[in-house]
């Protein structure tokens, strides 16, 4: 046995020292003969690896032992196993990545309650169509309402459908039109809108807790009237005296561009673009629906006609952006029948009509906007409905998981 060992010994000692050993990287030598040592000494180090439950063959998570490829040989198998747990990490580095991004996106277009991360990216080009101050708040607001979900441990499925973000994107659009930084450094309305976006998180949340109704857009409301409140950007305006004869000189385009407004105004976009980008982002989710938000914000502009309204306020969208997430959310939580196709028409021309009232009495006395106030409360009168006549709750259209989610959250709490 000592002749073979000898002979093993003049084997190695033939060899040349290997740079990067995996015995090296643990501390053992790679020619015990000549070490000086005896021979419970010369094991020590390989002893205590595998008492501490090591493999110097198997162990690559150690930074020592594969730091990089180019200190790997190409052709032993260490070097395999390097390229394979880079591979690997770059992989879970993208997938994060994108996993991020499809949240951030889907609370884009949770705003209008289409779960689409593709609708999502057509509704966050319509803000920076509009403004690129528009489309930053709004990210900021978006990235603030999930991050803190997801910090704060809100369940996963809630975090991952993007609906910890909407009410946060609309925070930011508001107060980038109402707090616009107007060349001086926007650390304000960004801190503004970081704080609300935080803030919304917890009140979506708490509102699902108490009810099995959506929370809609109150969050959005409670934080950006609580706000504007104390700068109240809105001027004091003598009530104009309407000529209806200016209806008559309204062409057919700007009927077109206050219709396409009325769905971007939803974002507080105020660009005609920026509607068709909205109405192409809700096609992409639901024909049925991009088509419900046009007729909604129609039947808007209809009403604004028909109770001599400024013209300026039609055109520019905002007598249609209400009902249109009005049919929105009825398209969404409503099985599409005759009946609820009937109950979307009344509800749009009902909240275009609260919308006018709220409007009028909020902005005079406050010297604030109303939000989309108009539309959580018909909406929360619409959504008493379900199952009541003819109008029976939507499963296949989207409003099921919607539901499911708020009970999930209702059970937890």
């Amino acid at each position: 046995g000592s002749h073979r060992i000898r002979q093993v010994k003049l084997h190695l000692g033939t060899i040349p020292a290997m740079e990067h050993s995996p015995l090296r990287s643990y501390g053992v030598d790679e020619h015990p003969g000549t070490s000086g040592v005896d021979g419970d000494t010369k094991q020590s180090s390989v002893e205590g690896c595998m008492l501490e439950n090591k493999n110097p063959n198997v162990e690559v998570e150690n930074p020592a032992v594969v730091p990089n490829l180019t200190s790997v040989e190409e052709n032993s198998p260490m070097y395999s196993l390097t390229w394979l747990r880079l591979l690997t990490e770059t992989c879970e580095q993208h997938v994060r990545i994108l996993a991020a991004g499809d949240v951030l996106l889907k609370g884009f277009g949770q705003v209008i309650f289409c779960e689409s991360c593709v609708t999502g990216l057509l509704f966050l080009a319509a803000l920076f169509v509009t403004d690129i101050w528009l489309g930053l708040f709004g990210l900021a607001g978006c990235v603030g309402g999930s991050l803190t979900a997801f910090v704060s441990g809100f369940d996963a499925d809630f975090v991952r459908k993007g609906l910890a973000g909407y009410n946060g994107v609309l925070v930011g659009c508001c107060f980038a039109v109402f707090l616009k930084p107007d060349g001086q450094p926007p650390w304000r309305t960004l801190t503004a809108t970081l704080l609300g976006s935080i803030v919304q998180a917890f009140v979506t949340v708490s509102i699902g807790s108490m009810s099995n109704m959506p929370a809609w857009t109150f969050p959005f409301n409670l934080v950006a009237l609580a706000t504007l409140l104390t700068s109240q950007p809105l001027d004091h305006a003598s009530a104009k005296q309407i000529d209806p004869a200016l209806w008559s000189q309204v062409a057919l385009s700007d009927v077109l561009a206050g219709v396409s407004r009325g769905t971007s105004q939803i974002f507080l976009a105020s660009h005609w673009a920026s509607g068709i980008l909205v109405i192409v982002g809700a096609a992409w989710h639901s024909p049925v629906m991009a088509g419900s938000l046009v007729l909604a914000s129609g039947i808007g502009f209809l009403a604004a006609f028909l109770m001599e309204a400024p013209t300026d306020q039609a055109v520019a969208g905002l007598w249609g952006f209400n009902p249109a997430l009005v049919a929105a959310a009825v398209y969404h939580f409503f099985e599409l029948n005759v009946h609820s196709a009937t109950l979307m028409v009344w509800s749009a021309l009902a909240t275009a009509v609260l919308a006018s009232g709220m409007t009028a009495a909020v902005s005079r006395s406050f010297l604030v906007p109303a939000g989309t106030l108009p539309f959580c409360i018909m909406a929360t009168l619409v959504f008493q409905l379900v199952g009541k006549g003819g109008v029976t709750g939507s499963v296949a259209f989207g409003g099921g998981a919607s539901l499911r989610h708020v009970q999930h959250v209702h059970e937890r709490t």
